[in-house]
């Protein structure tokens, strides 16, 4: 009779222990869900995801929710500059690798840091070098055709430029050779860019559309050239906004950070 109590009494309490490992296992798990490190790592998968199915702006959601989530970690920041590359946006990609290195230390942003500088510098020498021949042909061209001849000097002109991909840029100038105005138009003919400038021919403002015509981003720009302000439009899968981003520079032109907005102009909050 004891031996059956003893044995009843080791499988009730074997019982217990199981259920309590059980129940332990359990609490664990949830609370490692709802952890910032399990959060973090959801948000990075999903951005992975979007970079996969070509679904940058999406991409970039993503990653920026990572990096809200924990801003310590590098590979929101590593996701979102890998989004904005792709879309052209290399000053966007590396404005969040700047922030990401200060906030990690990462030698891994570090070296792509490295990269990005290197590609914008290159694009703004070969902005540079366009200006400057179109500033050349300005001075000799007369004719309207944009060729750098002429006869008839004080006349406005037009200047057609093709590139490798299909698309091409117009622009006008005024007599005088400062460029008044300027569209950039894709392979199908689409607008891809509008450009705006001062009197003095200076580029005040850049506004990007995506190819259903939805404005994909507005830079303004001082009259020295500098970024004053990037705004970046994110859409919902109906074509509707889902937030926007207002990316600030000081007054040399360096970043200093960006907001999130949601469509009706108040501040994104994060929970």
């Amino acid at each position: 009779m004891k031996k059956e109590n003893i044995k009843t009494r080791l499988f009730l309490i074997i019982g217990i222990v199981a259920a309590l490992l059980v129940v332990a296992a359990v609490v664990i798990t949830l609370s490692y869900r709802n952890s910032d490190t399990y959060r973090h790592a959801r948000q990075v998968e999903l951005g992975e995801k979007y970079l996969l199915e070509l679904d940058y702006e999406q991409a970039i959601v993503e990653f920026l929710h990572a990096i809200e989530i924990d801003h310590r970690n590098p590979q929101g920041y590593i996701g979102a500059a890998e989004a904005y590359a792709a879309l052209g946006l290399y000053e966007e990609a590396l404005a969040i690798l700047t922030a990401g290195y200060e906030a990690t230390g990462s030698a891994e942003i570090w070296e792509l840091t490295a990269k990005y500088e290197a590609i914008v510098e290159e694009l703004a020498a070969a902005v540079r070098e366009a200006e400057e021949a179109a500033a050349t042909a300005a001075a000799t061209d007369t004719d309207g055709q944009g060729d750098g001849q002429g006869t008839e000097p004080g006349e406005p002109w037009t200047e057609r430029r093709e590139y490798d991909d299909g698309s091409y840029d117009i622009h006008e100038y005024d007599a005088a050779g400062k460029r008044i105005n300027s569209i950039g138009y894709n392979p199908d003919g689409s607008v891809r860019r509008v450009g705006e400038y001062d009197a003095g021919g200076n580029t005040i403002k850049n506004t990007w559309y995506n190819p259903d015509g939805t404005v994909h981003q507005i830079g303004e720009f001082d009259a020295a050239g500098n970024n004053i302000k990037d705004t970046l439009y994110l859409y919902n899968p109906d074509g509707t906004v889902d937030f926007y981003q207002i990316h600030e520079y000081d007054a040399a032109g360096d970043y200093t950070g960006y907001t999130e907005y949601n469509p009706d102009g108040t501040k994104r909050s994060f929970q």
